[in-house]
């Protein structure tokens, strides 16, 4: 037959509804019929192991091409894009608008920011299922005028040359290429201490 290789991303374990079922369908398929199984960091196999007991999990951990430090020009442009001035402090978020993500717990850290920085802003690049709700928390805090749900773009990095820090507020993950992505633009990043971070 056709060798099959599996790729971990993410040191999560899906224990509801319909995530669970195709997290127990995974585990079948993978222990029956893949070859090879890869994680993306040494903490997402170490969590998946036990799911394969007669496979090994090989480690390969995420990475990017690491472009050149974007120029003060690229800088400017980001952020006439986002609207912002070029001394605000911004920090910038990447990622989808689901629960693992935990941006309320981002927002709430965000807001004490803003007692000792009120100019600051923080902008949300992303789409998905918690929109709506996180919208409705934004409203409800009344931080509309500086918390920016920017929606999904087609090309978010390119965004990273406006931002003063990158945050990541993640209960769950392996290792983000969005925070990669984020060093590479010689942003300094703050984030939750899980899975490869």
């Amino acid at each position: 037959g056709v060798p099959c290789v599996a790729v971990i991303h993410s040191a999560a374990f899906a224990n509801k509804g319909m995530r669970k079922s195709y997290y127990q369908a995974e585990t079948f398929a993978l222990n029956h019929f893949a070859s090879r199984i890869f994680a993306v960091g040494n903490a997402v196999a170490a969590f998946h192991q036990s799911r394969f007991p007669h496979k090994k999990l090989d480690v390969i951990c995420n990475s990017i091409a690491v472009p050149e430090p974007p120029s003060q020009e690229q800088r400017t442009m980001s952020r006439k894009q986002i609207g912002v001035e070029s001394e605000t402090p911004v920090i910038l978020a990447l990622g989808s608008l689901s629960e693992p993500k935990a941006y309320p717990d981002m927002f709430s850290a965000f807001r004490k920011v803003r007692d000792s920085v009120p100019s600051a802003r923080l902008f949300v690049f992303g789409n998905g299922s918690e929109r709506d709700f996180l919208q409705a928390w934004i409203d409800n805090a009344e931080m509309n005028s500086c918390i920016t749900l920017f929606g999904r773009v087609e090309k978010p990095f390119e965004f990273l040359p406006a931002g003063n820090v990158f945050a990541l507020s993640s209960h769950r993950e392996g290792l983000p290429l969005a925070m990669l992505e984020a060093m590479s633009m010689e942003l300094p990043v703050v984030a939750t201490r899980v899975g490869e971070i």
